[in-house]
Protein backbone atom coordinates (compact mmCIF):
# COMPACT_ATOMS: atom_id res chain seq x y z
CA UNK A 1 0.00 0.00 0.00
CA UNK A 2 0.94 3.64 -0.27
CA UNK A 3 0.61 6.07 2.59
CA UNK A 4 0.69 9.79 1.86
CA UNK A 5 1.34 12.04 4.84
CA UNK A 6 0.34 15.69 4.51
CA UNK A 7 1.05 18.40 7.05
CA UNK A 8 -1.73 20.95 7.39
CA UNK A 9 -1.14 24.25 5.65
CA UNK A 10 -0.54 27.61 7.38
CA UNK A 11 -3.12 28.43 10.06
CA UNK A 12 -4.11 31.62 11.86
CA UNK A 13 -2.53 32.43 15.20
CA UNK A 14 -4.31 31.50 18.39
CA UNK A 15 -6.59 34.33 19.46
CA UNK A 16 -7.16 35.69 15.94
CA UNK A 17 -10.25 35.33 13.75
CA UNK A 18 -12.24 33.79 16.61
CA UNK A 19 -9.79 30.93 17.22
CA UNK A 20 -9.95 30.73 21.00
CA UNK A 21 -8.40 27.25 21.18
CA UNK A 22 -5.73 25.46 19.17
CA UNK A 23 -8.39 23.12 17.76
CA UNK A 24 -10.27 26.10 16.25
CA UNK A 25 -7.35 27.56 14.29
CA UNK A 26 -8.41 27.80 10.64
CA UNK A 27 -6.23 28.14 7.57
CA UNK A 28 -4.99 31.55 6.53
CA UNK A 29 -5.61 32.80 3.00
CA UNK A 30 -2.12 31.52 2.11
CA UNK A 31 -2.89 28.20 3.81
CA UNK A 32 -6.06 27.75 1.75
CA UNK A 33 -4.17 28.57 -1.43
CA UNK A 34 -1.48 26.04 -0.49
CA UNK A 35 -4.05 23.29 0.22
CA UNK A 36 -5.80 23.99 -3.08
CA UNK A 37 -2.49 24.05 -4.98
CA UNK A 38 -1.44 20.69 -3.52
CA UNK A 39 -4.72 19.06 -4.54
CA UNK A 40 -4.53 20.61 -8.03
CA UNK A 41 -0.90 19.51 -8.46
CA UNK A 42 -1.65 15.93 -7.44
CA UNK A 43 -4.79 15.79 -9.60
CA UNK A 44 -2.90 17.12 -12.62
CA UNK A 45 -0.60 14.12 -12.33
CA UNK A 46 -3.45 11.63 -12.05
CA UNK A 47 -2.82 10.87 -8.37
CA UNK A 48 -5.74 9.36 -6.46
CA UNK A 49 -6.25 7.83 -3.04
CA UNK A 50 -8.81 5.33 -1.80
CA UNK A 51 -9.22 6.88 1.65
CA UNK A 52 -8.63 10.32 3.14
CA UNK A 53 -8.13 10.71 6.89
CA UNK A 54 -7.40 13.84 8.92
CA UNK A 55 -7.18 14.97 12.51
CA UNK A 56 -10.24 16.56 14.10
CA UNK A 57 -8.61 20.01 14.21
CA UNK A 58 -10.04 22.64 11.86
CA UNK A 59 -6.76 23.37 10.05
CA UNK A 60 -6.21 19.69 9.19
CA UNK A 61 -9.79 19.27 7.97
CA UNK A 62 -9.53 22.42 5.83
CA UNK A 63 -6.27 21.12 4.30
CA UNK A 64 -7.92 17.76 3.60
CA UNK A 65 -11.08 19.11 1.92
CA UNK A 66 -9.49 19.98 -1.46
CA UNK A 67 -7.95 16.48 -1.55
CA UNK A 68 -11.45 14.98 -1.67
CA UNK A 69 -11.33 15.68 -5.41
CA UNK A 70 -8.51 13.10 -5.62
CA UNK A 71 -10.36 10.42 -3.66
CA UNK A 72 -11.90 7.47 -5.49
CA UNK A 73 -14.68 6.80 -4.68
CA UNK A 74 -15.26 10.38 -3.62
CA UNK A 75 -16.71 10.75 -0.12
CA UNK A 76 -18.48 13.88 1.08
CA UNK A 77 -16.09 14.33 4.00
CA UNK A 78 -12.67 13.06 5.08
CA UNK A 79 -12.58 10.59 7.95
CA UNK A 80 -11.63 12.43 11.16
CA UNK A 81 -9.53 10.61 13.76
CA UNK A 82 -8.70 12.05 17.17
CA UNK A 83 -5.52 9.98 17.36
CA UNK A 84 -4.05 12.17 14.60
CA UNK A 85 -4.17 15.29 16.75
CA UNK A 86 -0.90 16.95 17.87
CA UNK A 87 1.07 15.13 20.55
CA UNK A 88 -0.91 11.88 20.23
CA UNK A 89 1.76 9.84 18.46
CA UNK A 90 0.54 6.23 18.52
CA UNK A 91 2.07 4.68 15.41
CA UNK A 92 0.98 1.07 15.95
CA UNK A 93 -2.63 1.99 16.76
CA UNK A 94 -2.88 4.36 13.82
CA UNK A 95 -1.19 1.84 11.50
CA UNK A 96 -3.79 -0.76 12.51
CA UNK A 97 -6.63 1.67 11.79
CA UNK A 98 -5.12 2.51 8.39
CA UNK A 99 -4.75 -1.19 7.55
CA UNK A 100 -8.42 -1.74 8.44
CA UNK A 101 -9.38 0.65 5.64
CA UNK A 102 -8.27 -2.02 3.11
CA UNK A 103 -7.11 0.69 0.73
CA UNK A 104 -4.25 0.73 -1.76
CA UNK A 105 -3.52 4.41 -1.12
CA UNK A 106 -4.40 6.34 2.03
CA UNK A 107 -3.79 10.06 2.53
CA UNK A 108 -3.42 11.28 6.12
CA UNK A 109 -3.52 14.99 6.97
CA UNK A 110 -2.01 15.79 10.34
CA UNK A 111 0.42 17.83 12.40
CA UNK A 112 4.01 18.06 13.57
CA UNK A 113 5.80 16.71 15.45
CA UNK A 114 3.68 13.63 14.71
CA UNK A 115 4.34 13.55 10.96
CA UNK A 116 8.10 13.83 11.37
CA UNK A 117 7.95 11.00 13.90
CA UNK A 118 5.65 8.95 11.64
CA UNK A 119 8.10 9.24 8.74
CA UNK A 120 10.95 8.19 11.03
CA UNK A 121 8.91 5.23 12.34
CA UNK A 122 7.93 4.11 8.83
CA UNK A 123 11.45 4.38 7.41
CA UNK A 124 13.36 3.29 10.50
CA UNK A 125 15.57 6.37 10.31
CA UNK A 126 15.22 10.15 10.71
CA UNK A 127 14.35 11.45 7.29
CA UNK A 128 11.91 14.29 6.77
CA UNK A 129 11.01 17.61 8.32
CA UNK A 130 7.48 18.36 7.11
CA UNK A 131 6.95 22.01 6.21
CA UNK A 132 3.40 23.34 6.50
CA UNK A 133 1.57 22.06 3.43
CA UNK A 134 4.21 19.46 2.55
CA UNK A 135 3.32 15.92 1.45
CA UNK A 136 5.30 12.69 1.30
CA UNK A 137 4.43 9.30 -0.16
CA UNK A 138 5.63 6.06 1.41
CA UNK A 139 5.38 2.58 -0.10
CA UNK A 140 4.59 0.21 2.73
CA UNK A 141 5.13 -3.51 2.39
CA UNK A 142 1.71 -4.82 3.33
CA UNK A 143 0.41 -2.16 5.70
CA UNK A 144 2.27 0.58 7.54
CA UNK A 145 4.79 -0.89 9.97
CA UNK A 146 7.97 0.18 11.69
CA UNK A 147 11.02 0.37 9.44
CA UNK A 148 9.28 -1.33 6.50
CA UNK A 149 8.51 1.60 4.19
CA UNK A 150 10.39 3.36 1.43
CA UNK A 151 10.03 7.03 0.54
CA UNK A 152 8.69 7.49 -3.00
CA UNK A 153 8.41 11.28 -3.09
CA UNK A 154 8.38 14.42 -0.98
CA UNK A 155 6.68 17.65 -2.06
CA UNK A 156 7.49 20.85 -0.18
CA UNK A 157 5.09 23.70 -0.95
CA UNK A 158 7.82 25.54 -2.88
CA UNK A 159 7.58 22.78 -5.48
CA UNK A 160 3.87 23.02 -6.29
CA UNK A 161 2.64 26.47 -5.15
CA UNK A 162 2.67 28.90 -8.07
CA UNK A 163 4.97 31.88 -7.62
CA UNK A 164 3.17 35.18 -7.97
CA UNK A 165 4.87 38.41 -8.87
CA UNK A 166 3.69 41.78 -7.65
Amino acid sequence: MRLVLVRHAEAVLLGTYGAESDAERMLTFTGRATANALAAFLASRGWTCDALVCSTLVRARETALPLLACTNPRPNEPLEWGDLEPDTFKPKKTAERIAELNAKTVAVVGHNPNLNRWAEWLLGTPAIEFDKGAAACFRCRGGPSEGQATLEWYLPPEFYVPVTSS
